[in-house]
């Protein structure tokens, strides 16, 4: 049973440990190359974009966490979901 809920800045803090952020750059760089390499593009479109890419490798990490849960008992024992801070569902709901 998760300790906090949606609402609560404490679930936020844990699901913002969850996505990683130190590395939530390289998704972020890796799309705004990927408009830079492409075909000529709308500035405000690929300004617009730049979240999504940013925020793309969080959220995969944070999908990825509901499904290790065991793995990462033993080698992160500090990470939220395993601390039951927060819980799978609400991760999923995300």
């Amino acid at each position: 049973m998760p300790t906090t809920t949606l609402t609560t800045p404490k679930f936020w803090q844990a699901y913002w440990v969850t996505m990683r952020p130190y590395l939530l750059f390289v998704s972020g760089v890796a799309g705004m190359a990927g408009f830079a390499l492409g075909a000529p593009q709308n500035v405000p479109a690929a300004l617009a974009a730049f979240p999504a890419f940013f925020f793309a490798y969080g959220f995969g990490q944070a999908l990825t966490d509901c499904f290790q849960t065991d793995t990462d008992a033993l080698s992160s024992p500090y990470r939220p979901l395993v601390r039951g801070i927060i819980g799978k569902r609400q991760v999923l709901g995300i």
